[in-house]
């Protein structure tokens, strides 16, 4: 969950606003939801074929998403609304996974 939450901390910030200003501009400039869909995005740039092919189908099962968003979400409890956060994290991760250009989304919304 640090990872989803933190991707944009990890040296990559720079990088969201020279390459990848896109997935900033989908979330309002939200560091961290576009930190996520960079990760995606990354993810997407290394897994093989068959894995990533994989990894997107784990996304087509609802109770499995639902799943992950809850246990995500008790990672977050601290952080903020952590169910809806961990569900537009993911969201974001998903769009990048599949090699969208983010997911306009509003980074306040809250469930």
């Amino acid at each position: 969950m640090t990872l989803f939450h933190r991707y944009c901390d990890a040296g990559n910030l720079d990088r969201l606003y020279d390459e990848e200003k896109d997935l900033l501009e989908a979330v309002d400039y939200h560091p961290e939801l576009a930190g996520s869909g960079l990760l995606g995005r990354d993810v997407r740039k290394m897994a093989a074929p068959t894995t990533l092919a994989q990894m997107l189908s784990l996304f087509d099962n609802p109770t499995l998403v639902d799943r992950l968003v809850m246990h995500m979400g008790k990672a977050l409890h601290s952080i903020e609304a952590s169910s809806a956060a961990a569900e537009r994290l993911l969201d974001q991760f998903r769009a990048g996974l599949a090699g969208g250009k983010g997911q306009h989304i509003d980074p306040i919304r809250k469930a």
